[in-house]
């Protein structure tokens, strides 16, 4: 859940080919992937699913929000990053101006085509959703009520890799989960695995909503320095998770 890694080099994973750019668009758009719209700073705009891609007019049609002020927001901007992912490996391009087509219904964003994206098949950015046996927090310290003070909370965590966390933000905690906010000591303790500790970078904040439309927020969050013996228990617990869980669907356990 990386922060801009649109902004980061990633040649080795950068995708030119229009054909196999369009195969996995289409793999997003079968999946009804969720992709996040990014300003330069990491903050979501919208979030959003690509709806289809007009062949004659080499552009994606994306749905738009409930909320005409989002809407605004997106038309405004000169360009935006698109991030998402298939089956937990992260895909990401840059989009150009985007315009609202009213002529179908509901109405659909439009841009043109990314002439490149980046399809992230590294390890380090396999994102395992938490699993529901296993309640996974992250421990962080928050500012006091008073200066100098620190209070210690945990917040439920979304999705994990050895390249950085997705979690909820306490409720209260808005102004302090910013882009760029560092956690100096956050905490993760992985059941029969091991205690994680590493500071913890918040690249992006966004909204979203749960059950009963409720809004929740979420910040995507990055690893730094995490020594690799700490890299080494994510990926063994990411593992053992992956092991139980292709053993559950094979009627094993």
């Amino acid at each position: 859940m990386s922060e801009h890694l649109i902004n980061q080099p990633a040649t080795r994973y950068e995708v030119r080919d229009p054909l196999e750019i369009r195969h996995l668009l289409q793999r997003l758009i079968s999946a009804h992937a969720l992709m996040s719209l990014l300003h330069a700073d990491g903050s979501v705009v919208l979030l959003s699913t690509i709806l289809g891609i007009d062949e004659s007019n080499g552009q994606l049609l994306l749905d738009t929000s409930a909320d005409d002020s989002i809407n605004q927001a997106v038309l405004a901007s000169p360009g935006l990053h698109c991030a998402g992912s298939l089956e937990r490996i992260e895909v990401r391009f840059d989009l150009g101006p985007l315009k609202l087509d009213r002529s179908l219904t509901p109405p659909v964003f439009r841009v043109a085509l990314p002439k490149h994206l980046v399809y992230l098949q590294r390890r380090e950015f396999f994102r395992l959703l938490a699993p529901a046996h296993d309640a996974l927090y992250c421990d962080l310290a928050l500012p006091g009520e008073s200066a100098n003070s620190t209070r210690r909370v945990q917040t439920p965590i979304i999705d994990l890799s050895t390249g950085g966390v997705a979690v909820r933000v306490p409720q209260g905690s808005d102004d302090v989960f910013q882009a760029g906010t560092v956690f100096p000591n956050c905490r993760l303790s992985l059941p029969k695995t091991g205690l994680v500790e590493a500071p913890l970078l918040v690249r992006h904040v966004g909204e979203y909503h749960g059950l009963h439309a409720m809004p929740m927020h979420h910040a995507g969050c990055e690893w730094q320095g995490m020594p690799m013996g700490m890299q080494n228990l994510i990926q063994r617990y990411i593992m053992r998770v992956e092991r139980e869980r292709v053993a559950r669907e094979r009627g094993m356990l």
